[in-house]
């Protein structure tokens, strides 16, 4: 008997596939714009020295961090709702998926709320961090840091989460063979 088999018609374009390569392109241009907001001097010193960092004032990576967060929102919304079935059913069958999955779901729990109070409360190594980021935009008041000069700091921090990036993939993609 031969084997009936559905044909799903091609399509030119794949909205899942843009959905997970925006988030992707979103999440690096976010962790970029981050990186210079948290090491950029305050207002007025970036205004005055007319500090840039790829061409971009400092005005303009608080409007990329601020649209692409928007967008960043707007896109899991989004799935949120065209995964509104699959949700629903980790909902429904939440006793066993919560005892199927309870150590990855009590440790990202932790982490957050953990990450979340300790920067709220101030602790370290949680203020260590703002305060690192505190540094750095102080340094570049009373340094005098030229325009020209003071980019390579942020670019050297940019590249170094690159390859932080880069390395983690390379090393969750590898896979031991059977």
């Amino acid at each position: 008997m031969a084997e009936k088999t559905r044909h799903k018609k091609k399509s030119i374009f794949y909205t899942r596939s843009f959905a997970v390569f925006s988030m992707f392109l979103i999440v690096l241009i976010l962790g970029i714009s981050g990186i210079v907001l948290y090491v950029a001097p305050p207002g007025r010193y970036a205004n005055f020295a007319g500090w840039q960092v790829l061409g971009v004032d400092k005005a303009g990576w608080e409007s990329i961090h601020t649209n692409f967060s928007w967008i960043f929102l707007i896109l899991t919304t989004l799935h949120l709702y065209f995964n509104w079935r699959v949700i629903r059913g980790y909902l429904r069958r939440g006793l066993v998926w919560t005892v199927r999955y309870r150590l990855e779901l009590g440790t990202a729990t932790g982490v957050t709320l953990l990450v979340l109070a300790g920067t709220i409360m101030n602790w370290p190594p949680f203020s260590t961090v703002m305060n690192f980021g505190e540094t750095v935009k102080r340094y570049w008041e009373t340094q005098g840091v030229t325009v020209i000069g003071s980019p390579w700091i942020v670019l050297s921090l940019i590249a170094a989460f690159l390859a932080a990036w880069g390395l983690l993939v390379l090393l969750n993609s590898e896979k031991p063979s059977a």
